[in-house]
């Protein structure tokens, strides 16, 4: 089983696809449950979500972190990777290519 929350994009699905095929190995994509809109699979909602986490970071390897001066830049370049392709094209898109998809709530219920 191949698990990894930082898969952007899709040369890096075309080669965890890879990696599956050569070792039999199973990729299961988990993503955040976010309605999207009609242009991103990722609604502002979630975009703020995941400003707030990262401005929350302290120390973070890939200095993505509230000591960053381009944190907010590089989360939006992330962002945009997927602009142009709604909810629907992204999890159909994931579907299609490793058989399932996992959603997890973007925060708790309860808060």
């Amino acid at each position: 089983m191949l698990a990894d929350k930082n898969a952007p994009n899709e040369e890096v699905w075309r080669q965890i696809e890879d990696m599956c095929r050569r070792t039999k190995a199973s990729a299961v994509p988990v993503i955040p449950d976010s309605e999207g809109s009609y242009s991103n699979p990722f609604s502002l909602d979630a975009l703020a979500v995941f400003l707030f986490r990262v401005l929350q970071r302290v120390n973070h390897p890939g200095n993505l972190d509230k000591a960053s001066p381009n944190a907010g830049y590089v989360l939006l370049m992330f962002y945009h990777l997927y602009e142009g392709k709604s909810r629907q094209e992204f999890e159909d898109e994931l579907v299609e290519r490793f058989g399932s998809l996992v959603k997890m709530p973007l925060l708790k219920s309860d808060r």
